[in-house]
């Protein structure tokens, strides 16, 4: 469930960016919402922000669960603007190096198989 509103979000954020008419305040609600999903207290059952079952109960406790939610990515360094705009910013998606291929070793090289 978080999955697909995480992508859901990322999807609708990058609409809004490349929109020449996108508010702050648009920008803002959209990333406090990722925000949630990504920083939601896992020893909590999760509240769906798109779903149409939600309870009257869910809808009562979801602003402090919201709460919650935000202040654990004010305290980390992966809650900022920054970090979460930049994997949908960049052409790439998240950099990485490369992986080497390991090294040939001969059979007699090789100490896998020798008995002990």
């Amino acid at each position: 469930m978080k999955f697909f509103e995480r992508v859901k979000l990322e999807r609708r954020l990058k609409q809004l960016l490349k929109k020449d008419s996108s508010t702050e305040k648009e920008k803002q609600t959209i990333l406090n919402d990722l925000r949630y999903v990504k920083f939601f207290p896992p020893s909590k059952r999760y509240i769906s922000l798109f779903g149409k079952k939600n309870t009257a109960a869910d809808e009562k406790l979801m602003p402090s669960l919201r709460e919650e939610a935000l202040l654990a990515a004010s305290e980390s360094p992966e809650g900022t603007d920054q970090f979460l705009l930049q994997f949908i910013t960049s052409k790439s998606g998240p950099t990485s190096t490369p992986v080497s291929a390991p090294e040939e070793i001969s059979p007699e090289e090789d100490d896998f198989f020798l008995a002990n």
